[in-house]
């Protein structure tokens, strides 16, 4: 908004209309500069324009503020006489008036306080104190700013209180002038622009400025930080919210199960059943219900952000992004919290962070001034909230948010501790993989397994790994928080050895040579490097390699890419530019591929949640896609018979059992890892130690 669409008279008179609402209202709303000299005082003033003051913070708004002070002359020389200089005796007596004056304004009107308070201590408004050694200072001057540089400045009798400003009290008057008139703000109003100036820096004759004291500074931000009598009631109540849109009847029932949880909970749904969308819908309820609650948004991955924001943008909600340049969004969050503590009806944009710009120190405290908004509810998202099950990572949750939703579709694997259960309560509602497959809003599947085995130098390598882990932690299997630290990369190192087996190539090539290319392929590879004829290089390279020998056209994916090549590459997977994409763990979560139609799983943990999501990125539906295929490589066997390749074999037959669940030949597979298992002499206890 700027000052080109408000018509302004050029002069005001109090008794006549309401100042208040035809000028200073209107003006602060638009204005992005602040600067006023007064002779008197009273915070009330920004009481009585609440609203219009948080558009001038959401603008960047900045005042400086210059306020006459009455110190008598006896005092003065009361002071000198006990031997201090004009300075010290006045800048002592002006510290004794304004702490007197902010005591009894904290006693009489705490909210007018706090904001005066907040005001200071943010550094939003700056305020001087002009001081005469004879009389007193009463100029009575300001200028107003917007974003495009139009000014408005106006002088007259009116002081910056409620009485001279509100309508049917004192009798005031001014004379306004307008940029938008450049001969007559050329011939007064940059002259008041050149006298504050002269004030705001002291060049002025007889009239003394003084900035605020520290010993007052500490008493303003004590009273910022204090709720006192401000506090409101805690506890949410959003019972009548109608729907928004239509929703299926599946995600309904969530936002009713997350509301019987009291607004707080995890939404355990399978990746392509809509969750986003589910939690987009409880997003627009509370924005509805509750005017000035601020909505945060925190996902783990920059390409997923973009995708939050454009869902949120077709819902007709305004958006800041926090990531990318700090510069690009820190003041924009900053003018919006700090707006929320002088209203509680601001219109917050929702704030789209990533997980990494969400834990960083300046976003946390950031946050931190929502403690002292007006709204006292607030809404925090976590999507792929798993990532945030440790008990470090729950400590950059803040208490602040009274309603509080997780988004998952493994909120906690085969062996996590529930951590989020004292963050957000616990899970409110599931809708599996397997249901959104029989339901049809994910596309069925068929499951194939390729077997494989470690060569000599590998299996060498495997059994050394795992007996220095054994001598670590007196086990493979099962190991305490900190044994599990110590060997942490001894199992990295381990699992990479069996994702760049050498014999997955040799399978897969064989593989691909009888189906021939096939369109709408991932091949997901794992950071293990693969030695061939005495060189080494990733097992991502040697895919690639491959596929150009056998003509298929390819392209690579990983965490070196920038956020839009990856969405052009995905673009050409869909256009049939390319036939495939390769890739490592980039494509795990939060990148939707529903033209993917193959996938072929050269490395996987035994995580059960990689593969709930791998399985989400290749099961979302496209049209003329009925069935999707998924090739899992499963190293079951090496150049010994060692107790620990018998484990591994366990642990990668329970692997493709999971995956074999719900897949339509179902049947079929049951039979052959049950031959699998019977020929390996793998017992079910086995699979789960």
């Amino acid at each position: 908004m700027s000052f080109d669409s408000l018509t302004l008279a050029r002069h005001y008179n109090s008794d006549e209309v309401d100042v208040l609402a035809d000028f200073y209202r209107p003006v602060l709303q638009r204005a992005r500069r602040y600067d006023r000299a007064v002779g008197y005082f009273s915070s009330s003033t920004f009481r009585s324009c609440a609203t219009e003051l948080s558009c001038f913070i959401a603008n960047g708004g900045r005042i400086r503020l210059v306020v006459g002070c009455l110190i008598s002359s006896a005092d003065i020389e009361a002071l000198k006489q006990a031997g201090k200089s004009l300075e010290e005796s006045e800048r002592e007596k002006l510290r004794a008036e304004v702490q007197k004056y902010l005591q009894e304004l904290e006693g009489a009107d705490f909210n007018a306080a706090k904001t005066f308070a907040s005001l200071i201590a943010s550094g939003i408004a700056e305020i001087k104190f002009a001081v005469r050694e004879e009389g007193i200072y009463h100029e009575k001057l300001g200028i107003f700013e917007d974003e495009h540089g139009l000014k408005i400045a106006f002088i007259g009798s009116v002081n910056e209180t409620a009485a001279a400003l509100s309508y049917g009290q004192n009798h005031e008057s001014f004379a306004v002038f307008q940029s938008l008139e450049p001969a007559i703000y050329a011939a007064y109003g940059t002259d008041l622009e050149r006298r504050f100036e002269d004030l705001w820096s002291g060049r002025t004759r007889a009239t003394r400025i003084y900035e605020l004291d520290e010993d007052s500074l500490s008493l303003i931000q004590e009273m910022a930080a204090n709720s006192g009598a401000g506090s409101m009631d805690q506890s949410p109540k959003l019972e009548q919210l109608p729907d928004r849109y239509e929703l299926r009847e599946y995600q309904r029932d969530a936002i009713k199960a997350w509301k019987a949880q009291g607004y707080k909970g995890i939404l355990a749904m399978a990746t392509g059943t809509g969750k986003t969308l589910t939690a987009i819908d409880a997003v627009k309820r509370v924005r509805e219900k509750i005017p000035g609650a601020s909505v945060v948004i925190t996902v783990p991955y920059q390409n997923l952000a973009v995708q939050w924001m454009d869902a949120l943008r077709e819902q007709g909600i305004d958006v800041i992004g926090v990531f990318d340049s700090y510069s690009s969004w820190y003041d924009k969050v900053k003018n919006l919290f700090m707006a929320g503590q002088y209203s509680d009806t601001v219109q917050m944009p929702c704030l789209v962070c990533v997980n990494a710009s969400f834990r960083e120190e300046r976003f946390q405290e950031l946050m931190q001034l929502l403690g002292g908004a007006r709204q006292r509810n607030h809404l925090l998202v976590v999507d792929e909230c798993h990532h945030f099950n440790s008990v470090e990572h729950l400590k950059k949750l803040p208490d602040l948010f009274t309603l509080r939703l997780g988004l998952s579709a493994t909120p906690y694997d085969q062996y996590d501790e529930h951590h989020l259960e004292q963050y957000f309560g616990p899970i409110a509602y599931e809708f599996p993989l397997g249901r959104a497959i029989k339901e049809g809003f994910l596309t069925r599947y068929r499951y194939h397994v390729l077997l494989c085995e470690l060569d000599d130098e590998e299996t060498t390598t495997y059994e050394e790994l795992t007996l220095k882990i054994v001598r670590i932690a007196g086990s493979e299997e099962r190991m305490t928080p900190e044994t599990l630290a110590k060997v942490q990369p001894l199992l990295l190192q381990r699992a990479r050895v069996v994702g760049a087996a050498k014999d997955k190539l040799v399978k897969l090539r064989l593989h691909l040579e009888r189906i021939g290319r096939t369109p709408y392929t991932l091949f997901y590879c794992g950071d293990g490097k693969v030695e061939e004829d005495g060189e080494q290089l990733r097992q991502i390279e040697r895919v690639s390699e491959l596929l150009h020998q056998l003509n298929w056209r390819s392209s690579r994916i990983t965490a070196s890419e920038s956020l839009k090549t990856r969405e052009q590459l995905l673009e050409h997977l869909r256009t049939r530019s390319i036939d495939a994409v390769v890739s490592i763990k980039v494509l795990d979560e939060g990148i939707d591929v529903p033209a993917c139609q193959s996938a072929y799983l050269l490395a996987s943990q035994s995580s059960d949640r990689q593969g709930i999501q791998r399985r989400g990125r290749v099961l979302r539906r496209s049209p003329g896609k009925d069935v999707a295929d998924l090739y899992d490589f499963l190293v079951v066997g090496g150049a010994s018979e060692a107790k620990s390749l018998r484990s591994l074999a366990a642990k990668e037959i329970r692997r493709a059992e999971q995956f074999a669940h719900d897949a339509e030949n179902f049947s079929a597979l049951e039979l052959q890892l049950q031959s699998l298992k019977d020929q390996l002499h793998i017992a079910s206890g086995e699979q789960n130690a």
